[in-house]
């Protein structure tokens, strides 16, 4: 999908310009914020030939058919996919997420903490692990991708 293409299936919405780093991702690009009565709903991530990359849902009011929705806590979501792994973000450094795969959809986290998840095997490309340092810890947004 295209940005205009965007812009056209949310035409009552406002499209604010937002810098990248007001969602914790490193770099000085600007990106767009869909909003609903100055209410940010979705964080819109897209290529140089604005090509919508992401969606990234960060209003609760945004959720999946299950349930799984923005600010919802990993004791929550263990509810429901009770075998689910989070995995560290090699990229960003401090973020780390939980995929889903049936939903296509990855819960993402941030902490001021090192890390969130409990993780043992440092030899490993993606360090994964289903051992939290607290079930309390709260999904910041939901990304979903093309």
């Amino acid at each position: 999908m295209d940005l205009a293409d965007l812009k056209k299936a949310y035409s009552g919405y406002q499209f604010q310009d937002t810098p990248i780093y007001y969602f914790g991702l490193d770099g000085e690009e600007r990106e767009l914020v869909i909003a609903k009565n100055n209410k940010p709903l979705m964080f819109v991530w897209t290529s140089s030939e604005k090509k919508v990359n992401s969606l990234f849902a960060i209003s609760n009011e945004f959720h999946t058919d299950n349930g799984l929705r923005p600010g919802m806590t990993i004791k929550q979501i263990k509810e429901i996919y009770p075998e689910c792994e989070m995995a560290q973000d090699n990229m960003s450094g401090n973020m780390e997420y939980i995929f889903i795969p049936d939903k296509k959809v990855t819960l993402c986290f941030m902490s001021n903490q090192k890390t969130i998840g409990i993780y043992h095997d440092s030899e490993a490309v993606t360090l994964t692990t289903k051992i939290f340092k607290s079930d309390t810890f709260r999904v910041q947004f939901i990304e979903t991708s093309r």
